[in-house]
């Protein structure tokens, strides 16, 4: 698995588009999620999951994860279940792109936290 990880400040615009692609014998389908989530309370114990695969073959993608809320300690991320040994900050972002991606989670770092995360991603997947 090839994992791309740069830390910067974005804007979190829409740009947002499906197409197509067509690859030897498979289709490609590409899709853009926009989504801010927003816990209260929660902590180490149980992490939050921001997006799964869900059953879809063949996922990769590119997301952006800006922390707008964080009432304490820092947020850890999880790409495919195994942590990337980043953490962010309260107002800190990251553009992480993997070659294999089947879920998204954060898991904050102290107890009794408030979070507000804005996600981003461009996922591409085999259609057919």
């Amino acid at each position: 698995m090839n994992i791309l990880i740069k830390e910067m400040s974005l804007f979190m615009g829409s740009y947002c588009e499906q197409s197509c692609i067509c690859c030897r014998d498979k289709i490609m389908d590409k899709d853009c999620f926009e989504q801010c989530y927003s816990y209260t309370g929660i902590g180490p114990d149980i992490p939050r999951t921001l997006w799964e695969a869900d059953g879809v073959v063949s996922t990769s993608g590119t997301l952006v994860l800006e922390v707008t809320e964080l009432t304490d300690g820092n947020l850890d991320i999880l790409l495919n279940g195994v942590s990337q040994g980043l953490t962010l900050d309260l107002n800190d972002s990251i553009v992480i792109t993997s070659d294999v991606l089947n879920s998204i989670v954060i898991r904050p770092s102290a107890s009794n936290v408030d979070v507000t995360v804005d996600l981003c991603l461009n996922v591409s997947y085999e259609c057919c």
